[in-house]
């Protein structure tokens, strides 16, 4: 029986919405990575072939994070590679999420689908270390 992470761990005022944004971002984040894949095969090879392996590699990431994320949302958790691997995927995509916003911030023309990446990987990977934090308090309670 799969138990669900909003429900096991959680004050139940929290859980409905928590569980939204959670699905939410993740939702999100995989149409930002299958977007990705769309660019790398259409309009990288032609404008920037040497950009195309990073792109490729966030847009893989993207989609194998929105994937564990919702299945940790799903499954509950006690999948301790669930957590763990959310965890380690949340960071990186703060690290590159704020590296992207930066870089429109300190470049010298504006590129507004780095701000969206930018916001997408923040807002996902805030809200998904933040849920991770709120279940293992509730289960130390």
């Amino acid at each position: 029986m799969h138990t669900d992470i909003t429900r096991e761990t959680l004050h139940p005022h929290r859980a409905l919405p928590l569980a939204a944004a959670l699905t939410a971002w993740g939702a999100l984040t995989a149409g930002l990575g299958l977007w990705l894949l769309v660019v790398c095969a259409t309009v990288l090879p032609t404008r920037d072939p040497s950009r195309e392996p990073l792109w490729f590699a966030v847009a893989i990431g993207c989609v194998a994070w929105a994937a564990v994320d919702l299945a940790r949302v799903r499954r509950g958790s006690r999948a301790g590679w669930l957590v763990a691997t959310v965890l380690a995927l949340s960071v990186a995509a703060l690290a590159f999420g704020f590296g992207a916003l930066v870089s429109v911030i300190e470049g010298t023309h504006f590129e507004g689908y780095l701000v969206v990446i930018g916001l997408v990987l923040l807002g996902h990977g805030v809200t998904s270390i933040a849920s991770v934090v709120m279940a293992a308090r509730r289960a130390a309670a």
